[in-house]
């Protein structure tokens, strides 16, 4: 019985895995003429919508909440609808972060809510009416439209999470054209060609954190193979330096979040009584392909961090909202994201 249990169990999974890629191919599709159809009924009746990021209801690392913005001024841009913008209240600190004092903290979030270039509406009628919106789905997508068909009405939408509809609009993040306030030029002196890599570790170990499927981390190989292709194809005579930017220590570390932030660490792997144990990583398996010596930045300012990115003549993601961002702000290098990463890439990038 056990073994025809077992059997069962072999055979569902196998089922699942063979039926769930062209499914999800499936969906995309569908969904993706529905919102091509939403959107030109939309433009046509230039609907009085207004959209904002619910950032009162985000707790995340910084990549994670300007990935939702970017996300929701997207949506505005490709349906019609007016962005309206809204400062980030809080953001989660993470172990290498700089800003670990309350003071250092408050400024960080002021340079935060002045860091994506937008252009937002200029204000909304206190009379509109106002929802929250957890979850932008398509089903709130039709709703939307058909009553705006029916009989127009002014909506002040406030999304907090953009994905469920954004990840299936064609091009959607193509047409954005993300740029920040700040200055994004190369950091390094010279004409050096810079392969920055963005290596997401959190605690280590490829650690599974909650909700997720898959380990966020990638193997240092996978790095080293396409780099290894990628400097083989550049002219002898041309300097080129990789930069490491990383969550890694390069030793154990321990780490005791601001104590008001503790429920958000709460249930994630390697955090135990108030503390967070992160393994260490090196490099050197890097360090005999790049003519400068290598780079290694391990924590810092993730806007500077997402600069540096964007300024990268090649750019090789992780599996992180902070190297996506960097991505989308890149306008002229080439940027490779991981296979297996639950964000749909721009029509240029390729596959790490």
């Amino acid at each position: 019985m056990e073994k025809a249990s077992s059997l069962d169990s072999f055979m569902k999974i196998t089922i699942r895995k063979i039926v769930k890629k062209p499914l999800r191919r499936m969906e995309f599709v569908i969904k993706g003429q529905i919102s091509r159809i939403v959107r030109w009924v939309f433009l046509k009746l230039q609907a009085p919508i207004y959209v904002t990021f619910n950032s009162s209801m985000s707790v995340d690392g910084t990549g994670a909440q300007l990935q939702r913005q970017a996300s929701v001024i997207a949506l505005a841009k490709y349906f019609g609808f007016h962005y309206i913008h809204s400062d980030i209240k809080q953001v989660s600190v993470h172990p290498l972060d700089p800003f670990q004092s309350k003071s250092e903290y408050l400024e960080y979030l002021i340079r935060l809510n002045q860091f994506l270039k937008v252009n937002p509406a200029t204000g909304v009628d206190s009379s509109i009416r106002e929802v929250i919106v957890t979850s932008f789905s398509f089903a709130i997508l039709i709703r939307e439209c058909l009553s705006q068909v029916i009989r127009q009405k002014k909506r002040f939408l406030h999304i907090y999470e953009p994905y469920a509809v954004s990840e299936f609009c064609p091009a959607i993040m193509d047409g954005l054209h993300l740029e920040s306030n700040e200055n994004s030029k190369k950091v390094s002196s010279g004409k050096v060609y810079t392969i920055v890599i963005h290596y997401r570790q959190g605690v280590g170990g490829f650690a599974l954190y909650p909700g997720q499927n898959i380990p966020r981390e990638i193997p240092i190989e996978v790095f080293v193979v396409r780099v290894t292709s990628i400097v083989n194809e550049l002219p002898e005579h041309l300097d080129w330096q990789i930069i490491v930017l990383t969550d890694a220590p390069e030793f154990e570390t321990t780490f005791a979040p601001p104590v008001d932030q503790i429920k958000l660490w709460e249930g994630t792997p390697e955090f135990s009584n108030g503390l967070m144990t992160i393994r260490p990583t090196r490099f050197d398996a890097l360090e005999s392909y790049s003519k400068f010596p290598l780079k290694v930045i391990r924590g810092g300012n993730p806007l500077d961090a997402i600069l540096l990115m964007a300024s990268a003549d090649v750019l090789l993601a992780g599996k992180s909202s902070l190297s996506y961002l960097g991505g989308l702000m890149n306008q002229g290098g080439q940027v490779y994201y991981p296979k297996d990463f639950w964000h749909r890439p721009l029509q240029d990038w390729r596959v790490l």
